[in-house]
């Protein structure tokens, strides 16, 4: 039903919401993407045989920074059309601040150790398995 009263009361405004739509998405992905690469980099957790290369963690991370850096200059083009100019500037340090914070904060990698796999447990777990059966 909400979607129908947008629908009926928001017909010429259609295009500006598709726009904030698209502006919104493409800030949520550095919060994402982020933190997928640094839990890929990372040998604690993703043990030395999983863990991304570092050339092409290089490339990730560019990739990434380019990435940023064209959702920010949308966000910036968005800002200009928006009628309250100085809000949306307030907003936008304090998400490239958030951005920042995500890219600095490091990983608590002390709690997590790669683990071995033990041949036996899983022997163990196909005779529980079995035994369920």
């Amino acid at each position: 039903m909400p979607s129908m009263m947008v629908a009926i009361f928001a017909v010429e405004h259609f295009d500006t919401m598709g726009e904030l739509l698209n502006v919104l998405q493409s800030l949520c992905l550095p919060t994402a993407l982020i933190p997928i690469l640094k839990i890929s980099s990372s040998a604690n957790i993703m043990s030395k045989s999983f863990q991304t290369k570092y050339f092409w963690r290089i490339v990730s991370w560019l990739l990434a920074s380019i990435l940023i850096c064209f959702n920010l200059f949308l966000f910036v083009v968005y800002l200009e059309e928006l009628p309250n100019l100085y809000v949306g500037f307030v907003l936008g340090i304090i998400y490239f601040a958030f951005v920042v914070y995500l890219i600095l904060l490091p990983l608590n990698e002390n709690n997590t150790e790669p683990k071995d796999i033990n041949i036996e447990n899983l022997e163990s777990y196909k005779v529980v398995a079995n035994e369920i059966n």
